[in-house]
């Protein structure tokens, strides 16, 4: 057996620390900098006390041996935001950018100016907040609720990204101008300077963890804040309907993040004096208001320097209200026009949104039916059905643990780390599906709790985990080889069990448990397809016969747990022919990885082509013609969007 798994092993030494130059102050700012110096604007806080911060003193970041499942909820609320920004869920596909382009063609230089810059700053900056989600928060904190959370929010960051580059690509037609403002962090002073700061909190050592969350918290809250007034400037004039509707959408996530780490300081224990938490936000405000003022004045949309000094302020008042109770600046709202982001329209958004997806309607409808078949199900069956969600529930966690403390940190390529961010948001819904389904079906609390703590009570779960677990760990693995073995976790270790739901579905019975495995064997088929993908991205490949030796341990755990372990006899299934699926399963992928099969099993199940390749085409197919998305994109944009960037 694979050693205990130390999650030790896998935190990383951050870089360091990213040279601040302290910001110069003139015009508006030298009235308003209140004698700000550059020397105090230092992410160590020199001037101020040290304070000594312990981690295990902390309920989010102490172990948590359950982290990879996530019922029982332990904290609420933290559960309900994580739910709120599932629900605001939305891709660049829904944003018309059709009538942009008119617009844009009449506007003055120097407000395409403006635009261009501010979105060369936006189009980097969601990168900068997922560089801190991955490589310090999500590995950090061990709440599972706060964890799917950041997942959520990783993936939506994507999406923010997408979108700012989307409008670049489409206002900007001169190659060299494009490349310029996508590089913007090293072309761009006015824009270095702002992720110069947020990255040197990523970087620090010595900054803590709710020093670090008032910092995001600013970067979120107070250096977005601005930009995105201005860009409601244009909406008030009528203008750029596809930049401010797009506007408005990350406009609500973000302040639904920084909602989150205002919750998130609440639950910290070892919180920093109030002088220390307004010196954090001040050197913010400080920097967001000489970029808009000075570096990149608003005077140039025809927008009041002042009035957005103010506003800068006015924002900074509201979230020190959430972090300390109290106001600095004592500044009013100068732009009436930005009720449009106010609380009420976050809450009408959200309902729309549930109200046009009707999702959970959907899901009710057929949970009530599981139930009435879970009661005539025999003993053996049901026991079948606990043991193999007990093991999903888990298996789904620690899939996100590999994503977030290894390969997200480890793959550098971008789409690679969008498709990871998706992923990880996914194998949240897939845990959640998974703890829902135990917490419908089993009403005993005890045998509740026994089944999500499976990695520890059941010994053909543990089995599993700890094999998966121990490639998480493992120092001397090459990277190859780690990809090698979660394509088989997810293609293999998973098969067998969705196999079993699928022979429940030929049955006609548990119409909910096997909808949501559609649901789940496809996005775990496509992750299984992106692996094999990843591999053949890879230079230094392992030899044929490694490649062989990580599948074919795969296939005898699978089949123990299966045949043996959990025998699928239980459900009325042949053994011997689940043995032989797990085979012609481990043959498809072996083809895709070396391109020859060791076992030349053939498929036994027939009614497994429910979920072949043309079977997923067709899902797909299906949900982008519901959602429109796609569609909608192609009457929008003039130019063609290609994904056929070198990898």
């Amino acid at each position: 057996m694979p050693p205990v798994y130390n999650k030790e092993n896998l935190h990383n030494e951050f870089g360091k620390s990213v040279h601040l130059k302290s910001p110069v102050k003139n015009n508006v700012l030298a009235e308003r900098s209140e004698n700000l110096s550059g020397d105090s604007m230092d992410v160590e806080g020199k001037n101020m006390e040290v304070v000594e911060f312990d981690p295990q003193k902390e309920p989010l970041l102490r172990d948590n041996p359950r982290r990879f499942v996530i019922f029982p909820i332990q904290y609420p609320d933290i559960w309900e935001m994580y739910k709120k920004a599932e629900a605001s869920f939305w891709t660049v596909e829904e944003v018309d950018l059709s009538k942009d382009m008119s617009d844009w063609e009449n506007l003055k230089d120097s407000e395409r100016h403006f635009i261009k810059h501010v979105l060369a700053f936006f189009a980097a900056s969601d990168g900068i907040v997922n560089e801190n989600l991955v490589e310090r928060f999500s590995q950090e904190v061990q709440v599972t609720e706060a964890r799917c959370f950041y997942g959520f929010q990783i993936a939506m960051e994507n999406v923010h990204s997408e979108m700012y580059s989307l409008l670049i690509d489409t206002y900007i037609r001169d190659p060299k101008e494009r490349d310029f403002l996508f590089n913007a962090i090293e072309t761009l002073p006015c824009v270095k300077k702002k992720a110069d700061w947020a990255l040197q909190w990523i970087a620090s050592q010595s900054a803590t963890f709710a020093e670090r969350i008032i910092a995001f918290a600013a970067v979120e809250g107070i250096f977005f804040s601005g930009s995105f007034a201005s860009i409601f400037w244009m909406k008030k004039r009528g203008l750029m309907p596809g930049l401010t509707f797009s506007n408005e959408l990350i406009s609500r996530d973000e302040g639904l993040h920084t909602d989150f780490a205002c919750l998130m300081y609440k639950h910290v224990v070892q919180k920093p004096s109030k002088d220390r938490v307004l010196q954090i936000i001040k050197d913010a405000v400080v920097i967001e208001q000489e970029f808009l003022t000075d570096a990149l004045p608003v005077r140039l949309l025809g927008m009041n320097c002042e009035l957005m000094s103010d506003y800068i302020e006015f924002v900074a008042d509201r979230l020190l209200v959430e972090l300390i109770g109290e106001k600095h600046y004592n500044t009013k709202n100068p732009f009436d026009f930005m009720n449009l982001i106010s609380l009420e329209g976050k809450t009408n958004f959200f309902e729309k949104k549930v109200s046009e997806y009707q999702k959970w309607g959907v899901m009710a409808n057929q949970m009530d039916n599981d139930m009435s078949d879970w009661e005539n199900l025999k003993d053996s069956e049901r026991h079948f059905i606990k043991h193999v969600l007990a093991f999903f529930a888990a298996s789904d966690g620690i899939v996100n643990e590999n994503l977030v403390e290894r390969f997200s940190q480890e793959v550098q390529v971008t789409e690679a780390r969008c498709f990871y961010g998706f992923q990880i948001a996914m194998e949240n819904v897939h845990s959640e599906m998974y703890s829902l389904l135990i917490d419908t079906y089993i009403r005993d609390p005890k045998e509740r709790d026994f089944l999500f703590n499976a990695i520890e009570t059941l010994p053909c779960v543990k089995k599993k985990a700890d094999w998966a677990l121990q490639w998480i760990a493992s120092q001397s693995a090459t990277f190859a080889e780690r990809i090698i073995a979660f394509a088989a976790v997810e293609g293999i270790f998973f098969s067998g069990s969705f196999a079993s739901i699928f022979w429940m579905k030929k049955r006609g019975l548990m119409p909910g448990l096997t909808f949501s495995n559609e649901l789940i064997s496809r996005d775990e088929g496509l992750h299984t397809d992106f692996a094999c993908l990843m591999y053949k991205h890879v230079v230094q490949k392992p030899s044929k016969d490694r490649v062989l030796q990580i599948i074919k341990d795969a296939v005898v755990i699978e089949q123990e747990f299966l045949t043996d372990a959990l025998p699928v006899r239980l459900l009325g299934m042949n053994c011997e022919l689940m043995s032989d699926y797990i085979e012609f399963v481990a043959d498809r992928l072996l083809v895709e990885l070396i391109g020859e099969k060791h076992y030349n099993t053939k498929n036994p199940f027939d009614f497994m082509n429910l979920i072949s390749l043309e079977g997923k085409t067709n899902f797909f197919e299906k949900k982008v013609s519901e959602y429109q998305k796609w569609g909608v994109m192609a009457n929008q944009m003039d130019n063609v969007f290609t994904l056929d960037a070198e990898f």
